[in-house]
Formats: C-alpha cells, structure tokens, sequence
C-alpha cells in the first residue's frame, strides 16, 4: 500500500459523555471527558468502569445510529438526555443527540467512516474462525466477507453492495478479495510470523438438504508451514487464530480507506483484542500498529492490567493513557477518569511521598519491561528472571561498550535497590534509588 494517496489528517481532541450510558452529569466536566490531545489513546478499564460506553460513544460516531441515544441515557438520571460532544483538531466540535439527523455541512470526513468500519472487538474476530456447527466443516466466510465489503468503492463511483446482478456480484467480490486483500492479509500475517498464508478464497454454490435453496459459501484456502489444511479452525492455536482474524480486518480496513475519494477521519478503536495472544504477539501487534497505522489515531481498549503496562510502556507508539475506574464512595456508581502513569513516572511519585519500598519495586517492573521490549524485539526468549535478561542483554552486545557499560550500573543496584523493595529488613537510601532511577533511564535511551 506504499502508493496510497496522503489525505488530510484531522484528529480527535476530546470526547465528552454527558449522561451517556456508564457517565452521569448533565453538563461537560472532567469527569466525563476523555482527552485524547490528537494522540493515540490506551484505554484501562475493568469491567464495569465504563470502558464499553467509551467504545460504544465512538462507534455511534462511525455507525451515525443517532437515534439510539433516546435509550441510552444513565439510568440513574433518566430524565435527562443523553449527549455524546467530539471536538476535533481542526477546530470542529460535534454534539452527537437523539434529534441529530445527518453529519453537519463541513464535516464530510466523518461521512465515510462507516464505509471502512475502523471497529474492531474479540467478537468480530470469532467470525473468522468460530464455528456453530461444530461439524468440523471448513468455515463459511460468506456472510462476514459480505458484511466486510458491501461499501467497497469501484472504479465507477458505485459500491460492491449497488451490483445487483449476482453473478457479476460474486465475481467482483472474488476479484476484490484474491486481487486485492489477499496480498496485504498475508504481508499482514508474515508481520506477525505466523507461518500461515491465505491460497486464495474460493467461492461456491451448495444445495441444502432438501434441494430446495442454494447456499452461498466462500472458504478461504488455508497454508501451514506450506501444507494445505482443510479445516483451519480445528488446526491453528487460538493465537494463530487471532493474528488471521486480525490481518483480514485490517487489510480491510486499510484497503477500503485508501479506495475513498474523500478525505477522512483516520481512526482505529480495538477492543480487548488481544485475549488469546501471548506475550511475543501482543510487541508484533504493537510493531504493525506502528508501521501500518502510523497516519491513524489509534484508541486501544483493555481490561488486562498486564496488557496496558506492557503497551504504556513500550515508547513505539506514543499514548495518552486513560485509567477507569468506579467510584464505588458513590451513592450511585459513577466513573472516575484517570491519567496513566508509567512505572518510572509512578517510581517518581513514590520517592516524592518517601515510600521507598513502592519506588523500588515499581524501579524494577520498569527494567523488566526495558528487557523485555528489548529481547522480544529481536526474537529473544524472555524466561527467566531479571538478572538473567540483563546478561543476555549484555551477550547480545559485547562489542557494544555503551550498553556493556550501562547494563554493568544497573546490575550494581539489582540488589540494593530493585529486589530490595520486596524483602523485609532490607534499607534502602534515597540517593541510591536516584542513582538507580539515572542507571535505568540511561539504559532505556541506548537499547532504543
């Protein structure tokens, strides 16, 4: 996709939900914005925090289903109606209400959102891989590649979905889908080192078992190490399962926006995707975020609290980190909204209050992830403690001295500082964390 034409980049600034499902109050305050600064936005929340109505808020923006927010105004104030204000880069603001009825005049790069679907939640990718029947019977990825494409833009002004001649339909959408996404999805899939590769999709007519209709079926031929699998759902790990789900809908939706003959607003929202992943795919994930979705305002929602820290604190991408919780000293509950923290900011805060033990140990879930970015990055296993990674760290470069050298100074305060923090009886000294904090920001900065 390196000849995709460059169109005018407008971000959102703020998202402001006013009496909106999880989110009370009848007015914009900071309890009920989320601000996005133009960045892209790592979302925490468990469930309950009101991270689903976040996510529900900014698919309404791309689906336009206005008329939905009659019902989903906070049950707690039910009277009052339910508001959804976008402000944007450019200046622009919008109040999504019950009453609006089309996007404003001047706003046309929020028209086409629903054309290229930028949604993307754990339940979309089930429709992949998931089979009902249970009949071990290759997937049928009729109805979703339907779904998927029907706004395809043609070179005609129409979209796939405007064919109504079926046989021509078919062959358009088989064209698009072996002409078109099939090389992306699997540069996609080699991205994340899967060892899979899509043949091609191939599409077919079968009679029902009464003979009487014909059922639409589009199956997707399906490589493992080079050997054909029939039924790829009873044969892949959930990871792999995961990553294939994840590149077809991505090559969708990169596909689909460069086809736009207007500009658009570039946006991602993902949805506790990651469930199935290990440690290793959620740094590729990370990694094809950052190389294919670098012109995109990304907003990543988690629920794993190892999920966010892991993202927070890999400098690829850089994030406004949004924390959720419940303000459970509330009569009703209501969400509070908080800035995330790094490990070394929160490692900062500790030596403020002089809560050494918390430093410390904040100090050292800091350098395991600066050694665990590190090793993956390079494909390096990551078992084992801390002190291991630092010596294979320190093998990897030998004929390095500055990381030879930095990687020695953290070792100096390994003991004294960084497993200190978890042993009683063990003192600790403030210029000694400081030393170790420099040690630590030092290493960060020459292993990037």
């Amino acid at each position: 996709l390196e000849d995709l034409e460059i169109k005018q980049e407008i971000k959102i600034e703020t998202i402001s939900l006013v009496n909106y499902r999880f989110f009370c109050g009848d007015e914009i305050s900071e309890n009920n914005t989320l601000y996005c600064n133009g960045n892209n936005v790592l979302i925490y929340g468990e469930n309950g925090t009101g991270k689903s109505s976040v996510y529900k808020a900014i698919e309404l923006l791309v689906t336009k289903k206005f008329s939905s927010l009659a019902k989903e105004g906070n049950i707690f104030n039910p009277d009052n109606t339910a508001t959804i204000e976008f402000k944007f880069s450019n200046g622009h603001e919008l109040i999504l209400s019950r009453d609006l009825e089309k996007i404003p005049e001047g706003m046309e790069y929020l028209e086409n959102l629903s054309i290229f679907s930028p949604l993307l939640h754990y339940k979309k990718l089930l429709r992949v891989h998931y089979a009902s029947n249970g009949n071990g019977k290759p997937i049928n990825l009729f109805a979703l590649l339907v779904d998927l494409f029907k706004d395809f833009p043609l070179e005609n002004g129409q979209r796939l979905s405007d064919i109504t001649d079926t046989g021509k339909y078919f062959i358009e959408l088989q064209r698009i889908l072996n002409e078109i996404v099939l090389d992306y999805t699997n540069q996609l899939l080699k991205e994340f080192d899967t060892d899979i590769t899509i043949q091609k999709f191939i599409y077919r007519g079968e009679l029902t078992e009464d003979k009487q209709q014909t059922v639409n079926i589009i199956n997707a031929e399906i490589d493992f190490k080079e050997r054909t699998i029939d039924s790829f759902h009873t044969f892949l790990n959930e990871g792999r399962l995961s990553s294939l789900a994840i590149s077809l809908y991505f090559a969708a939706i990169k596909i689909i926006h460069s086809k736009l003959s207007v500009a658009s607003l570039k946006i991602l929202v993902l949805d506790d995707i990651l469930l199935s992943f290990d440690f290793s795919n959620r740094v590729k994930l990370n990694e094809i975020l950052e190389k294919e979705f670098s012109d995109f305002q990304i907003f990543f929602f988690t629920h794993e609290k190892t999920i966010y820290d892991a993202f927070k604190n890999n400098q690829r991408i850089l994030w406004e980190q949004i924390e959720l919780y419940e303000d459970v000293s509330n009569e009703n509950p209501i969400p509070i909204i908080k800035k995330g923290t790094t490990f070394f900011e929160r490692a900062n805060e500790f030596l403020k209050r002089g809560t050494y033990d918390a430093c410390a140990n904040s100090l050292r879930k800091e350098a395991e992830s600066i050694c665990k970015n590190y090793l993956l990055a390079r494909g390096e296993e990551i078992k084992g403690s801390l002190n291991s990674h630092l010596y294979k760290i320190r093998t990897l470069n030998l004929q390095n001295q500055s990381i030879i050298q930095k990687i020695d100074k953290v070792l100096i305060y390994k003991d004294i500082v960084l497993n200190a923090g978890s042993h009683t009886g063990m003192q600790l000294y403030r210029q000694e964390i400081m030393d170790c904090m420099t040690a630590l920001k030092n290493l960060k900065q020459v292993l990037k």
